[in-house]
């Protein structure tokens, strides 16, 4: 799944040093949304949906933060000049709920098939800034956010008593489900276990309440989790 939002910073890459770029090269258009969306599980693939490349390059992943570019963990393989869809990348590990990823294109500038690094393979940028709008999508650099992508309809089963503690299972899905479903079914607390340790979300109270809650499944909650949910 890919969710919407572009967000670009040639200036972040090159200030972090992730570019070296000693002369303008030409111009690339793609469309790489910044919400990524992966399973649960990590994941060693990075697909970029589309691209448009002036000459034959690598679309190259590098992990960093949400300012700056870091090193590269993933190049594709050497893309011809035209239009691409659906470039799966290889990474060299996996990348994990909330990470930030860079994505840019180098030209492949000494023929012999293989990306050799900023300063020979040079990257791909406007002469001005590298960030030009090309009919709605823009050129490389892109940050993408990575976020788990946990299945479920976000829904108790079990029986819940009118007053008092109840074990359910949740059906999966984020913490915005889960507060959803409570909200249906009048729950005014969940309580998980984590690492033999109790965890609880206390339904509308303050974020600082169920601050431990939610860093605890901040990249969702899985199907089949066993909850006590409480109704007074």
């Amino acid at each position: 799944m890919i969710r919407s939002n572009l967000k670009t910073g040639l200036g972040a890459l090159v200030a972090a040093g992730a570019l070296a770029i000693p002369g303008a090269a030409m111009a690339a258009d793609l469309t790489v949304d910044s919400e990524v969306t992966v399973d649960a599980a990590a994941s060693t693939t990075f697909t970029v949906p589309s691209a448009t490349l002036d000459a034959a390059g690598y679309i190259v992943v590098h992990e960093g933060t949400e300012a700056a570019a870091g090193d590269v963990i993933g190049v594709s393989a050497l893309t011809d000049a035209g239009a691409h869809s659906d470039i799966s990348i290889d990474l060299d590990r996996a990348i994990e709920d909330g990470e930030h990823l860079w994505v840019s294109v180098y030209n492949e500038t000494n023929a012999n098939a293989t990306f050799d690094g900023a300063t020979v393979d040079l990257a791909v940028t406007d002469a001005v800034n590298g960030n030009v709008d090309l009919d709605g999508a823009l050129t490389f650099p892109v940050l993408a956010n990575v976020s788990a992508d946990v299945e479920g309809d976000g829904s108790f089963s079990g029986d819940i008593a009118a007053v008092g503690s109840s074990l359910v299972l949740f059906s999966g899905g984020s913490l915005d489900d889960l507060v959803a479903a409570a909200n249906a079914e009048g729950v005014l607390t969940v309580v998980a276990t984590v690492d033999g340790a109790f965890v609880t979300h206390v339904v509308g109270a303050p974020v600082f309440v169920n601050a431990d809650f939610a860093a605890a499944f901040s990249g969702g909650i899985d199907a089949d989790t066993p909850l006590v949910v409480v109704k007074r």
